[in-house]
């Protein structure tokens, strides 16, 4: 029989293969969090099959567990249990460091699938930064300042952030996000305006933004404006100007004077410091002492004074002058050559009174002038003529006539003032011929050639007019020639004379590369002679160094440097020209001898001598005053021949006028006789030399009288006791005397 259990035995289960849903997972706060804070993790998690079994987060990027449960009881931050949403509320430790963090949330169900999900979290432990944007600063003269700020954070944006200000110590206002304000109706006084930025963490700016300012809205008090003379001014003379002026909050910035109603300038500043007039320095007086301009017309002048302080504030007082002006006078005249008595067009002819230049004029093409409106007075004029020698991208500054300037000139009228000029030349006291360059990218060549009269030491710089280029070397080279004439006195066919002899000298003294100042130091000592310019004729290659930059090409600048003028005095003598000189200048007679005036020892730029002779003229007769030839060719003496006022015969003595001139710097006709040939040249025949700077300036033909012993039976000394020098005046090519000594 089979029989079957009644009751089978049972077994129920359920298939679950499936992850729970793990949805929303969230932080509040989720950014901005600052150590010390609570934040409440959320999570929805739902299984239909099995259901959950648990859900934990991660709390270990956080300083939490590793598994730390969440809840869906009604406790532990859970608002409502059973209802799928999981909570935990943490508070962040405060040991946690600044940034992002990740948190994994796992959920479980019954059947032990898992899903995850994650949130994330910023942690902020830094301040904002606070900035003024605008707003007073310093003394202001208004009372209604308004001041703009920003702010800057890493994690909150500067539209998300807070701010809070006071002024002057008071409570902070309350947060906002206002970033300007405008305070109304400020009193005068000092004030500090602060503000300060928070961010979301509600971190604030430890440090505010400060700025400190002062209010001053009251004018300086301008008193007691006082001119002195204020009545009956005469113009020329001198007014004082004075002015109290104080302010209590900001102080005195400047005090200007308004002189443009009398000639002077329109904001002349007053002065408290013990100038200008000022008797006591910073005593609150402010002065200025005026002289009165000629061209300032009669009448009342108002001058205005203004005050300012250093806010702004201004205040302003007046002066009442009262000017006399005298009829004006007029200055005329004619600018002449004074030895061709042709006119001079384009002088320069300068006004002055008291050390102050007044007006200022060029002649004419006739050589005339004329300036008006002058007021009455003693006045100092001055007149030059000047050229202008330029090469290249330099220049040289030429006088071809010596200034001439009259002192205490007294114009009360009309006054016919004319001037006569004489001819002389320099350049900075040498002649400066040439100064060619050749170029190429790193080598540049400048030709440096001079003449000059006398013997001090000279220096040149040579510079490149782009200084990203660097002095490397350099090398020079002659280009003419080099050295000067010299002297002897000695004998020549038998006689005693002068003897020329050329000499080649190399007058470099010390070329170097002055590194410190990048160029190239040019060091010459020349010497030359009154009677005889030394010659210098260089060619300075230099080579640079690009350091810097793009350049094509550079341009070496030369710089002249003028020597000292310091010279002892000179000698003036008469010596018997030999009979080989007499042939030289073509004096047959017999009779005639040649008296020469010898200047020695001279070594300035010697341009015009005046030399007065005194003679027996009972035994002889001065025939004759002759120009000597000197070894330089472009240096020629004239001397004066006739008696219309430049040479004077009275009684037993003579004057004699010569000038020493470039012979390319000559204009003109003149009525001096041609130079002629004075000494030989140096030969084989020469003994017994001494050298000596020694020249003549003027040659005097005399001869004996008939009623007198024929020049036979005169002894030299005989001849040299009947003739002597009396006095003499000597100048350089600045108008400058030249010390001289007779003997």
């Amino acid at each position: 029989m089979r029989n079957e259990d009644p009751t089978p035995a049972i077994r129920s289960f359920t298939i679950d293969t499936q992850p729970p849903l793990v949805v929303d997972p969230m932080a509040v706060p989720s950014t901005g969090i600052n150590p010390g804070q609570q934040v409440k993790f959320t999570v929805r998690a739902t299984d239909d099959l099995s259901g959950i079994s648990s859900v934990i987060i991660n709390l270990s990027p956080i300083g939490g567990p590793l598994n730390q449960l969440m809840y869906d009881d009604g406790t532990n931050g859970d608002e409502k249990a059973d209802d799928g949403t999981y909570t935990y509320v943490y508070t962040i430790p405060t040991s946690v460091l600044e940034g992002d963090k990740i948190l994994i949330i796992t959920a479980e169900d019954n059947a032990k699938n898992t899903s995850t999900a994650q949130v994330k979290l910023t942690i902020d432990t830094e301040p904002p930064d606070t900035i003024i944007l605008s707003g007073p600063s310093g003394i202001i003269n208004y009372n209604n300042p308004t001041f703009t700020w920003s702010g800057q954070d890493n994690v909150t944006p500067s539209d998300k952030l807070e701010f809070s200000y006071r002024l002057n110590n008071n409570p902070y206002s309350a947060w906002s996000a206002e970033t300007t304000v405008t305070f109304s109706t400020l009193t005068d006084g000092s004030y500090i305006f602060e503000v300060k930025a928070r961010d979301l963490t509600r971190n604030e700016d430890p440090t505010p933004a400060i700025r400190s300012f002062t209010i001053d809205t009251q004018p300086p008090v301008t008193t007691d404006p006082t001119a002195t003379p204020s009545i009956e001014v005469t113009l020329g003379h001198q007014v004082k100007f004075t002015v109290k002026a104080t302010d209590n909050s900001s102080e005195i910035n400047f005090v200007v004077i308004d002189l443009s109603p009398i000639g002077g300038l329109s904001n002349q500043p007053m002065f408290d410091n013990g100038t200008n007039g000022d008797d006591k320095a910073q005593d609150g007086t402010y002065t200025y002492a005026y002289t009165l301009s000629s061209n300032v017309e009669g009448g009342t002048k108002t001058l205005t004074i203004t005050t300012i302080d250093n806010a702004g504030n201004l205040n302003t007082a007046t002066i009442t002058i009262s000017i006399i002006s005298p009829p004006k006078v007029s200055l005329f005249g004619k600018i002449i050559d004074s030895m061709s008595n042709r006119p001079i067009s384009n002088a320069t002819i300068k006004i002055s009174r008291d050390g102050n230049m007044i007006a200022s004029c060029l002649s004419s093409s006739d050589g005339t002038y004329r300036i008006d409106c002058l007021m009455p007075g003693i006045y100092q004029i001055k007149v030059t003529k000047e050229r202008i020698v330029g090469w290249w991208w330099w220049s040289w500054r030429v006088l071809v006539y010596i200034p001439h300037t009259k002192f205490g000139v007294l114009v009360d009228g009309k006054k016919q003032i004319d001037f006569y000029l004489s001819k002389a030349v320099w350049v900075e006291n040498a002649y400066i011929l040439e100064g060619n360059v050749a170029n190429t990218d790193t080598k540049k060549n400048m030709d440096v050639s001079i003449r000059v009269n006398y013997d001090p030491d000279y220096w040149f710089y040579l510079y490149p007019n782009d200084n990203s280029y660097k002095i490397e070397n350099f090398y020079r080279q002659p280009i003419g020639k080099n050295g000067c004439w010299a002297v002897r006195w000695g004998r020549f066919w038998g006689s005693w004379g002068l003897i020329y002899r050329w000499y080649n000298i190399d007058w470099d003294s010390g070329t170097y590369i002055d590194k410190n100042n990048n160029r190239l130091h040019i060091k010459v000592w020349i010497g030359g002679y009154w009677w005889n310019r030394a010659f210098f004729n260089y060619r300075y290659t230099i080579e640079a160094e690009k350091t810097k930059g793009v350049s094509s090409s550079f341009h070496p600048v030369l710089e002249f440097k003028p020597p000292k003028r310091e010279f002892s005095p000179g000698k003036i003598s008469l010596r018997i020209l030999p009979e080989e000189g007499k042939k030289r200048m073509n004096i047959a007679d017999t009779e005639s001898q040649v008296i020469s005036i010898m200047i020695k020892d001279v070594k300035d730029s010697l341009t015009q001598a005046e030399i007065k002779i005194q003679f027996d003229p009972e035994r002889l007769n001065i025939e004759d005053v002759v120009a000597p030839t000197l070894p330089d060719p472009q240096l020629i003496v004239l001397c004066s021949k006739d008696t219309d006022g430049i040479k004077s015969l009275n009684n037993n003595f003579l004057t004699i006028r010569a000038l020493v001139v470039d012979k390319e710097m000559l204009i003109g006709t003149y009525t001096f006789g041609t130079p002629s040939f004075s000494y030989g040249t140096e030969t084989e025949q020469e003994t017994e030399t001494k050298e000596e700077n020694i020249a003549p300036i003027a040659h005097l033909i005399i001869k004996p009288k008939a009623s007198s012993l024929s020049r036979s039976s005169l002894s030299e000394d005989d001849l040299m006791s009947l003739v002597s020098i009396d006095s003499v005046l000597l100048k350089n090519a600045q108008g400058e005397t030249i010390n001289i000594d007779i003997e």
